[in-house]
């Protein structure tokens, strides 16, 4: 059962169990929660940001600037068909 109406604030919460940064639920109305990386603490609300940003939004629609991007980052590209 999710802990957070926002499904944004859900996925950054079950990210940071995986990656065992200890996140804590500091208040569920409003959501916010908190967690650790190394000497560093996080808090994050509901209003921090959205994962499908404007800005990510307009890079997916550009075919050669993702496929830089992802060229960059060593991460797969997907075959071009012409």
């Amino acid at each position: 059962m999710s802990q957070f109406t926002n499904s944004n604030l859900q996925i950054l919460f079950e990210a940071a169990q995986k990656l065992n940064l200890s996140p804590t639920v500091i208040s569920v109305k409003p959501p916010v929660l908190s967690f650790q990386a190394g000497r560093r603490t996080h808090r994050i609300t509901e209003k921090s940001f959205g994962l499908n940003s404007t800005k990510n939004i307009n890079l997916s629609r550009n075919k050669s600037k993702t496929i830089k991007k992802l060229s960059q980052h060593h991460l797969p590209v997907p075959q071009q068909i012409i």
